[in-house]
C-alpha cells in the first residue's frame, strides 16, 4: 500500500508541486491497522498532507473517568505534519480539533450548524 501511495504522490508532485495528498487509512482507534488493512500509519503519512478518521470518539468522560477523544489521532498527524479530517458533531468535538489539530479540518456540509459558525469566526 505505501509503495503504491508513493509513486501516485510521486507522479501528482511532480504535475502540481502544490497539490495535496489526501488520505483515508482511518486514525488511531484501537483497531490493528496493520493487520487488517495493511497501513502503517508511521510509512504511510511521510506522502500524504490530510488523512481521514471516521472513528467516532467525540470527547466525553466515562462514568469511571476514562477519557474518550480523537486527541490521539490529532496527535499522530501532527507528528507527521498532516492535518486530520474527521467528523465534528459538537462544539467540544470542534474545540478539540481546533486544539489539538490546529485547524477545523473538516467544516461540515451546507449548510453549517451554529456551533462551527461560531468557531469559524473565532
Amino acid at each position: 500500500m505505501t509503495d503504491a501511495l508513493a509513486k501516485m504522490a510521486r507522479l501528482a508532485k511532480s504535475l502540481n508541486p502544490e497539490v495535496v495528498i489526501e488520505v483515508n487509512p482511518h486514525g488511531i482507534n484501537g483497531g490493528n491497522r496493520a493487520w487488517e488493512a495493511g497501513l502503517d500509519h508511521s510509512r504511510f503519512l511521510k506522502y500524504t498532507q490530510v488523512f481521514w478518521t471516521e472513528e467516532r470518539n467525540p470527547p466525553d468522560f466515562l462514568p469511571d473517568g476514562r477519557l474518550i477523544s480523537t486527541i490521539r489521532t490529532y496527535k499522530l498527524g501532527r507528528r507527521y505534519n498532516n492535518f486530520v479530517f474527521s467528523y465534528l458533531p459538537d462544539a467540544a468535538a470542534i474545540a478539540e480539533s481546533l486544539a489539538f489539530n490546529h485547524t477545523l479540518g473538516f467544516a461540515g456540509n451546507d449548510p453549517l450548524t451554529a456551533d462551527m459558525k461560531t468557531h469559524i469566526a473565532f
